[in-house]
C-alpha cells in the first residue's frame, strides 16, 4: 500500500471492523499493536475478509485494556458492537529468555514482542465513518515473523482454511511490502532474525511448492504461483540461501 493512504473496508463487516477500531484508538490507555488479518489489509491491501480484530498488549496490562473497552473482568476476549476483540498479552523478552526454546517456539514469542514495540500508526476508513481511523498496526516484518509458526502449528490440524490464508497472506506481504520487510530484518535482534531464517526457511524453501499451492487456494488472483516464485521472493527479503 502507497504510505499514509488509508485502507478502505468495504460492506457492512468493514463497517464494523473500522468501528472496533475506532473503539481501541479512542479508549485504549495501554500501548497496543493490532495484528491479525486486518493488520495485514492494511499493509498489504484487502485482498481477504477478516471478522475480528486482534491485538497485542503487554501481559500485565491485558487487564487494564479489557477494562478500557468495558469487558469483563478476567478474560481476554471483548465484543465492540459485535465484532469479536480478542487481546493477547506478550511479555519483554531478555537476553536468554528464549534459552531452552526451539526456533518454532522462540519465533513465536519474540515475533509477538517486536510486533507491540514495532507497530507504527496507520489509517483504515469505511463508510460509516467520515474520518479515517488511525491507529498502531503491526509492521509487515512483525506479520511475517508472527504469520510463520501460526503456519506451522496448523500444519497437523484440520485448520487447512486457516493455514491457506496464512500462506497467501506471507505472499502478498513479501510482494506488497518488500522496502519494509527488509527494513525490519535489518533491524530485528539476532535471536528473532535467527529464529525467522529457520522457519522461513522451512516454509518458503524446503516446503515452498506446497505453500504456493495453499496461497492459490485461498487467493484466486494469486494465479499460477509456483513454489520457485514464492522462494525468490522470500530469498533477498529474508536473508535466505
Amino acid at each position: 500500500m502507497t504510505s499514509g493512504e488509508a485502507v478502505f473496508l468495504a460492506g457492512d463487516q468493514g463497517d464494523r471492523l473500522v468501528g472496533a477500531v475506532a473503539m481501541l484508538a479512542a479508549t485504549m490507555t495501554v500501548p497496543f499493536a493490532i495484528i491479525g488479518g486486518i493488520a495485514v489489509s492494511v499493509r498489504a491491501g484487502p485482498y481477504r475478509a477478516t471478522s475480528d480484530v486482534d491485538a497485542v498488549v503487554n501481559e500485565n496490562d491485558v487487564q487494564l485494556a479489557v477494562s478500557d473497552l468495558a469487558g469483563e473482568a478476567g478474560g481476554s476476549r471483548v465484543f465492540v458492537d459485535g465484532t469479536n476483540v480478542d487481546l493477547l498479552g506478550v511479555g519483554v523478552v531478555g537476553p536468554g529468555d528464549t534459552d531452552g526454546l526451539n526456533d518454532h517456539q522462540a519465533l513465536f514469542v519474540l515475533a509477538h514482542e517486536w510486533a507491540l514495540t514495532t507497530a507504527s500508526p496507520a489509517g483504515i476508513s469505511c463508510r460509516a465513518i467520515a474520518e479515517p481511523v488511525v491507529a498502531p498496526f503491526a509492521s509487515p516484518f512483525a506479520l511475517i515473523a508472527m504469520k510463520l509458526p501460526a503456519f506451522e502449528d496448523r500444519s497437523a490440524s484440520s485448520a487447512t482454511n486457516k493455514r491457506a490464508s496464512d500462506a497467501a497472506d506471507i505472499y502478498h506481504l513479501l510482494l506488497d511490502c518488500p522496502g519494509e520487510i527488509a527494513s525490519g530484518l535489518a533491524d530485528a535482534t539476532a535471536a528473532l532474525r535467527h529464529a525467522l531464517t529457520a522457519a522461513a526457511t522451512r516454509v518458503l524453501l524446503t516446503n515452498a511448492d506446497a505453500t504456493a499451492r495453499l496461497a492459490r487456494s485461498a487467493d484466486r488472483n494469486i494465479g499460477d504461483l509456483r513454489g520457485e516464485t514464492l522462494a525468490a521472493l522470500a530469498q533477498p527479503l529474508l536473508g535466505l540461501h
